[in-house]
């Protein structure tokens, strides 16, 4: 399941990208209400462990680097 969850979460990190750049034209509390409803619509899934592992991750790398 992590090996199939591993493209996923490259490809909503890819959307999230895109969604960033082309919200940046807008104004912030659009941008503040979709990034919720993201937020909202991935912690109702499954993949919400694996999402705080790959945070608690990144987080871990950051404090390395």
């Amino acid at each position: 399941m992590i090996a199939l969850s591993i493209p996923a979460i490259i490809i909503v990190i890819y959307s999230l990208i895109n969604l960033i750049t082309d919200l940046i034209k807008f104004e912030n509390k659009v941008f503040d209400f979709i990034v919720g409803i993201v937020f909202i619509f991935f912690t109702s899934f499954s993949l919400n462990d694996l999402l705080s592992n790959f945070i608690k991750g990144h987080i871990s790398l950051t404090n390395i680097i």
